[in-house]
């Protein structure tokens, strides 16, 4: 796991954004902060330069993120979407496995575009200048995209759909393999269970009925060959 770095500063943020490359392009410009929102795992700042608006999205509490360590999910998930939208949806799990591999441990200024969404003009996901990853994104404030509507919600709809109803034999052969790693997934799930107990004054009263049941989905998942789908 890596370092967990703390939140920055607006002055931090611009030094990122400086550093980060959309198209072979340094986006540097008279770059200013003209907000910031910070919630308890990702600071998002916006910013302006050159006449344009970007997000800055930093992950300053990885160590307390669960899921996609080093990465975000919204690139896999655009990379995805596209891939299916292209109608490429019967490899889908080899695209997934491609997305993984293209991200991991890298950086990239080629435009990802991310449908209704903002799209993603550079992630850096090395833990070279900051210790979590950080990407700069359009900003697209509260709105969806001005082509959104009936048709594409629709055609949207059908292709997370698909996604969700793929069988993804090809990507990861077991939860283990979905981090960079090895990181045992089930002992993970039980030690949050203690751990969110602990905080809440024992909250959750079967704890050890929990725990049995995770027990055994690990033998079962060990034992068997698994199919895994893409949800969340």
């Amino acid at each position: 796991m890596t370092r967990a770095p703390s939140a920055i500063t607006g002055e931090e943020a611009l030094a990122l954004f400086r550093r980060a490359r959309a198209g072979g392009a340094v986006l540097a410009g008279n770059a200013r902060v003209l907000g910031e929102k910070r919630g308890s795992i990702n600071q998002i700042f916006h910013i302006e330069a050159d006449g344009k608006q970007f997000a800055l999205r930093v992950r300053y509490n990885e160590g307390r993120f669960q899921y996609e360590k080093g990465v975000f999910k919204e690139v896999v998930a655009a990379l995805l979407v596209s891939a299916c939208d292209e109608g490429k949806a019967g490899g889908a799990g080899r695209e997934l496995g491609d997305a993984w591999d293209r991200i991991a441990g890298s950086s990239s200024g080629a435009l990802i575009r991310f449908p209704c969404g903002p799209d993603i003009l550079y992630f850096d996901f090395t833990g070279s200048d900051y210790a979590g990853p950080w990407a700069v994104l359009e900003w697209t404030g509260d709105a969806l995209g001005v082509n959104f509507g009936p048709a594409h919600a629709f055609r949207l709809g059908q292709i997370v759909s698909n996604i969700h109803r793929l069988r993804f034999q090809y990507a990861y052969r077991t939860f283990q393999d979905i981090r960079p790693g090895g990181v045992d997934i089930f002992e993970e799930w039980q030690e949050e269970i203690v751990r969110r107990n602990n905080n809440t004054a024992c909250i959750i009263a079967p704890e050890a009925a929990l725990r049995r049941k995770l027990d055994g989905l690990a033998a079962a998942s060990r034992a068997l060959d698994p199919e895994f789908v893409l949800c969340h």
